[in-house]
């Protein structure tokens, strides 16, 4: 087994597959060999090599067919030397059970935290290198490699202790639950996740015709997010004054305590 598995990221949104790549890649030993965007109609199985990588994240909607028909072929091609982990919006019952008896290893719905991807991804390099390493199994390490690690921290938790605080991850979750809840009419937990993301990757702030260009919506789109994120207060403004016409905004998001 490598040192490193190779990742092929399969997604219809750049920004989104920018994203996946930065929390796939800040997980020990993995690298995204190639991002795959799939922006047009004519995208086919042919477009990419099976044998460059170990893994593959995959969108279900892409623009030019379900991700679960590229599954299959995938399978009929490459069996199972390839393995797969969806990372998708798509939660219909039907597709996840599909998804799961094409041999998906995990099933990751959209939006998702950044922890969620990384305990996959290390669950994932556990199972591979186990079956790789060792020929014969106990039953304890097959419950281990499906199961994942099982120790005294996962057992069922009694009453008493589900009152203690949340973990970090946990709270920030929930933060972010209650926050979305306050959302306008025609505002989108999605879309606004998506500029939020964008947003992180710049220190210095960002301009809403560099969000609108880099996420495809409107420029008037995104600065109905970027109103609402102020009012908000998650965002910090900062303007800049040319020699003439109006300042240019630029926005830079507010770390959730």
């Amino acid at each position: 087994m490598p040192d490193t598995i190779k990742v092929i990221i399969i997604e219809d949104d750049p920004m989104v597959s920018y994203i996946h790549k930065n929390y796939t890649e800040e997980v020990s030993g993995f690298e995204v060999v190639e991002e795959i965007n799939v922006n047009s109609q004519s995208f086919s199985r042919e477009d990419f090599d099976l044998a460059s990588a170990d893994l593959i994240l995959l969108d279900i909607y892409l623009p030019s067919q379900n991700g679960l028909d590229l599954l299959r072929q995938i399978r009929e091609d490459n069996k199972n030397e390839i393995d797969v982990i969806i990372v998708s919006a798509a939660k219909n019952s039907e597709v996840i059970d599909e998804a799961l008896k094409l041999g998906a290893v995990d099933y990751i719905i959209k939006p998702f935290s950044r922890s969620r991807l990384k305990k996959s991804l290390q669950k994932y390099k556990k199972m591979k290198y186990k079956l790789t390493e060792d020929s014969d199994l106990k039953q304890s390490d097959v419950d281990r490699l499906i199961n994942g690690d099982i120790g005294a921290n996962d057992v069922e938790k009694t009453d008493e202790e589900n009152k203690k605080p949340h973990s970090r991850d946990q709270k920030e979750e929930d933060d972010k639950n209650r926050f979305i809840r306050k959302l306008p009419k025609g505002l989108s937990s999605r879309t606004l996740e998506r500029i939020e993301n964008f947003m992180k990757e710049s220190e210095d702030g960002v301009t809403a015709r560099q969000i609108a260009e880099a996420s495809e919506l409107a420029r008037v789109t995104v600065q109905r997010y970027l109103k609402f994120l102020e009012e908000e207060k998650k965002v910090k403004v900062s303007r800049e004054y040319g020699s003439v016409g109006r300042p240019t905004h630029y926005y830079n998001l507010k770390i959730r305590n």
